[in-house]
C-alpha cells in the first residue's frame, strides 16, 4: 500500500540530508505524469493471497472461528479475476467488522476500493477510502491510495495533488516515497518509476530492504540488462519474499528466488557459447 525538492522540505535532520539527491527527482516525477501513458493498475499495496488460502480458510473452518472468510474469499476471487462476486463478499466482511474489528475492516475498505476500480467504479472506490478516515491507520497510505486510484483512471492531476499530500503529510517518509514509485511502476509509468526508485534506494543506503525488486523490473523492461542482474541480485538477497512477488512471473514455476541470479547468469553464458 503500491513518487517530489519542494515536496520534500518538511524532512528534517537525517532524514532530510538522506532525501537532497532525491528531490529534482520527484518533482519530475509527479510533475511529468502528463507525458508519461498508463496501463492496466495494479492493486500496488496488496499482495493478494492465492486461491490455495481461499481453501485452507474453508477447510478448517477460519471464517466462522475469526470472521475472516469472506474477506479473504474475496480477496482470491478479486485474483481470480470474479470481481463481482469478490466485491459481494467484501461486502459481506464490512458488514461483520463493522464497530468489531477495525484492523480487517481497514484490510477489508483497501480490498473493496482495488476491487471497484478494476470495474471503472472509482468514485464508489474513493468512497471507500473516504471511510479510512475514522479508523487508526496511516493516512499518508491512503492518500497514496487515493493517488493510485486516480492514477489507474488517468485522472493524472489529481494523482499527482494526493500524492504530493501524502508526502506531506508523512513528512518525507522514506516509505510513503516508496509506495508512490511503486504505484508508477504499477501503472506502467516505468521510465518514471525507474528514476524515482534509483533515487530513493541510492540515497536510502545499504539499510534499504524493500524496492530493489520493483527497480529490477524496471530495468528489465526498459532493457537495462547489466542493471537488471546488479537489481536483481540485490532483491533476491534483501528481500526474496518481494522479488518473488515481483519477479517470479520472468522464472519457471516454483524456482526458489535464490536460484534467479545463478539462472540468468547461467542463460547468459549458455548464449555466448
Amino acid at each position: 500500500m503500491a513518487v517530489r525538492g519542494g515536496l520534500l522540505k518538511d524532512g528534517v535532520g537525517e532524514s532530510e540530508a538522506s532525501h537532497d539527491g532525491v528531490g529534482s527527482e520527484i518533482d519530475q516525477a509527479t510533475n511529468s505524469l502528463g507525458d508519461g501513458f498508463v496501463g492496466e493498475g495494479l492493486a500496488v499495496f496488496a499482495f493478494h493471497l492465492g486461491g490455495a488460502f481461499g481453501v485452507h480458510v474453508e477447510a478448517h473452518g477460519l471464517g466462522d472461528a475469526y470472521g475472516v472468510g469472506d474477506l479473504y474469499q474475496g480477496i482470491c476471487l478479486f485474483n481470480l479475476n470474479r470481481i463481482e462476486q469478490s466485491i459481494e463478499h467484501l461486502k459481506l466482511a464490512e458488514k461483520h467488522y463493522q464497530g468489531e474489528n477495525d484492523q480487517y475492516l481497514l484490510e477489508t475498505y483497501q480490498e473493496l476500493a482495488f476491487a471497484l476500480s478494476r470495474i471503472n467504479r472509482l468514485q464508489e472506490a474513493l468512497e471507500y477510502v473516504d471511510k479510512t478516515e475514522s479508523l487508526e491507520c496511516d493516512h499518508a497510505e491512503m492518500e497514496v491510495l487515493r493517488g493510485h486510484l486516480y492514477l489507474e483512471h488517468e485522472c493524472i492531476d489529481k494523482a499527482q495533488e494526493r500524492f504530493q499530500n501524502a508526502v506531506r503529510l508523512s513528512g518525507s517518509s522514506h516509505h510513503i516515497l516508496l509506495r508512490i514509485a511503486i504505484s508508477l511502476y504499477d501503472n506502467d509509468y516505468i521510465q518514471l518509476a525507474y528514476k524515482m526508485l534509483h533515487s530513493l534506494l541510492d540515497a536510502n543506503g545499504e539499510g534499504e530492504s524493500n524496492g530493489y525488486s520493483y527497480l529490477a523490473a524496471c530495468a528489465h523492461e526498459l532493457g537495462y540488462h547489466d542493471e537488471y542482474l546488479e537489481y536483481l541480485r540485490l532483491a533476491v538477497e534483501k528481500n526474496p519474499l518481494e522479488a518473488q512477488s515481483v519477479l517470479g512471473v520472468l522464472y519457471p514455476e516454483g524456482m526458489s528466488p535464490s536460484e534467479y541470479y545463478n539462472y540468468e547468469v547461467r542463460g547468459e553464458n549458455n548464449i555466448q557459447k
